[in-house]
């Protein structure tokens, strides 16, 4: 038998290392997550553990859709052991208080409260016992590993590292700079924006008391190298770079090193190759965790090498069946690969999964648009999910051009001048409210707001330069904006120079991405010969870009009738 190092009761015990549950001699067939979650239950047996002490504990703080995974994994567990909610003989539902493990249990003991009280009594500070569990040991780096290329979905926290010369216990450092690193953690876990930028601040205050975290220094390498890439912020990266050096000297060999440098590699160096090889180094140390899993599979996606990452990004969603950013991550994979129907059904479990629904449910009607029979059917996607995601359909159609393009005369009027964000994406606003404004007729309203987007565009364009971005997607977006606007010579000057640059070659997921923006420009410039010429690489590529998108989207319109442009998209008179 498998000697437990966890708690026992019954006939089962629970293996805390490698989150499995045995009957005697048995395997009980329980996912990693409900597992956790039984563990963290029965480590308490006797006491009322409340729902948003498990929420914290296992996931991190609330958020829309929780309650679904929780239930699910309670129903899990009762399945597992034959337990039952009437009559339960391990876990009773207080209504309206959460749950309390009534079993008796026995084995090595309690390690979370075992590490707390020792924490406790070496520092002098009350740790909760649920603060230490919620942790996750990298579970904010493990987050933020795929936000940017899902939408920003919420994945299930890694298990705690166990890797060689890693620093950074709870009893080993400044309790304060604990306190901020596990809070920026929490943070770090929801991907919005401005979490992600409060959870970057509170890990420089946590490196300003403890440069010797070695933990925190690589999460703050992780945090500053994502935001980099999403704001464009120079000093982002600077201060990732620098975090990346100390952890080196820190702990050359533990996996948080390897994992910081592999985040570094791969958003702010944007090295793909070093980044995949730095992240299998981190994953050796921690195997089938389902967030490293998911950063590899990014970075092999980041590569072209869709075979791969479809496997890692598979081994993750095995291991957590409830893990999103998996699911995501798969139908993104299937949708650049043209299998609508593989596409569709992972955006479906997605959605189902993932407290960011707007975002899943946007690709979701962008899959429509692009593959389906009906361009309205992406209307209906949207509107159809308005409830669960609290979002109007016009303000989803508001988040990208090809839907406010083809469906903009469809949708109601949104008004975004007062919604909190970036300015990049403001200039985003403007340019599909432009777009709406266009189909509706309204052409004066439409050229003050493609004048208002070149502004904001323009004023990120020169990010592009930057040869670690690599990407050139804010000048690809202001030659387009200013094709729209009528100033033909500077919109045809741009795009040909960032054309020049090749951008994004190296990045198999944004550059294709940023050639459909200049084949856009040109067409709308009226450029045949420079459309067909970068519509032909994309179309033999797996790119996201399909013929029959060619066909439905006005975009086109100015090229449409030219002999070569009809034998791309087979149209016939």
């Amino acid at each position: 038998m498998h000697p437990p190092d966890g708690p026992r009761f019954g006939p089962y015990s629970l293996d805390r290392r490698r989150l499995v549950l045995w009957r005697g001699d048995e395997l009980v067939g329980l996912q990693p997550l409900p597992t956790r979650v039984l563990l963290y239950l029965a480590d308490r047996a006797g006491q009322v553990v409340t729902r948003e002490e498990l929420h914290e504990a296992i996931w991190g703080r609330d958020y829309i859709g929780i309650d679904d995974r929780l239930n699910t994994c309670i129903a899990a567990i009762r399945s597992a052991v034959g337990d039952s909610a009437s009559e339960p003989r391990y876990i009773e539902t207080l209504r309206g208080r959460g749950y309390r493990f009534v079993a008796r249990t026995g084995g090595p003991g309690n390690a979370v409260a075992d590490r707390v009280r020792s924490a406790t009594a070496t520092t002098g500070r009350g740790f909760t016992a649920r603060r230490v569990a919620a942790l996750g040991g990298w579970a904010l780096v493990g987050a933020l590993t795929v936000a940017l290329a899902v939408q920003g979905v919420r994945p299930t926290p890694p298990e705690p590292a166990r890797g060689p010369g890693v620093p950074g216990d709870a009893i080993d450092v400044d309790p304060a700079a604990w306190e901020l690193y596990v809070r920026a953690s929490m943070l770090g876990r929801s991907g919005r924006r401005a979490d992600l930028m409060r959870a970057g601040d509170l890990l420089e205050e946590a490196v300003a008391l403890a440069p010797g975290f070695a933990r925190a220094q690589a999460a703050r390498t992780a945090v500053n190298a994502i935001l980099y890439l999403k704001e464009g912020d120079g000093a982002r990266r600077e201060r990732a770079m620098e975090a990346l050096t100390v952890v080196n000297e820190l702990a050359p060999g533990a996996p948080e090193t390897m994992w910081g440098r592999g985040m570094a590699a791969l958003y702010a160096e944007r090295a793909f190759a070093k980044a995949a090889a730095l992240l299998d180094t981190a994953s050796l140390a921690w195997p089938d965790v389902p967030d490293v899993l998911n950063a590899r599979a990014e970075a092999a996606r980041r590569l072209g090498d869709w075979t791969s990452s479809n496997d890692f990004f598979s081994r993750a969603l095995e291991q957590d069946p409830l893990n999103a950013v998996a699911a995501a991550g798969l139908a993104a994979n299937h949708d650049r690969l043209g299998d609508f129907e593989l596409a569709d059904r992972y955006y479906a479990l997605a959605t189902a999964l993932s407290p960011f629904r707007a975002d899943l449910v946007l690709q979701r009607a962008r899959l429509q648009l692009r593959h389906g029979a009906d361009p309205a059917q992406a209307l209906v996607i949207l509107e159809e999910h308005a409830p669960e995601t609290g979002l109007e359909p016009a303000y989803a159609v508001h988040l990208d051009s090809e839907l406010a393009r083809v469906l903009g005369p469809l949708t109601r009027w949104w008004e975004a001048d007062s919604l909190d964000v970036g300015v990049q994406d403001r200039a985003f606003f403007d340019l599909n409210r432009a777009w709406m404004a266009r189909g509706a007729g309204r052409d004066v309203e439409a050229l003050e707001l493609l004048g208002r987007a070149a502004v904001r565009f323009g004023r990120d364009a020169e990010l592009g330069d930057d040869p670690a971005r690599g990407i050139h997607r804010e000048p690809a977006w202001l030659a387009l904006t200013l094709a729209l606007s009528g100033d033909e010579e500077e919109a045809r000057r741009l795009a040909q120079s960032v054309l020049d640059r090749r951008p994004g070659d190296r990045d198999a997921v944004f550059g294709p991405y940023v050639r459909t923006v200049l084949a856009e420009t040109f067409a709308t410039l009226g450029d045949t010969d420079r459309t067909v010429m970068i519509l032909e690489g994309l179309l033999t590529t797996p790119s996201g870009l399909t013929r029959r998108q060619l066909f439905v989207d006005p975009v086109w319109e100015p090229v449409r009738n030219d002999p070569r442009f009809r034998r791309l998209a087979k149209l016939h008179p």
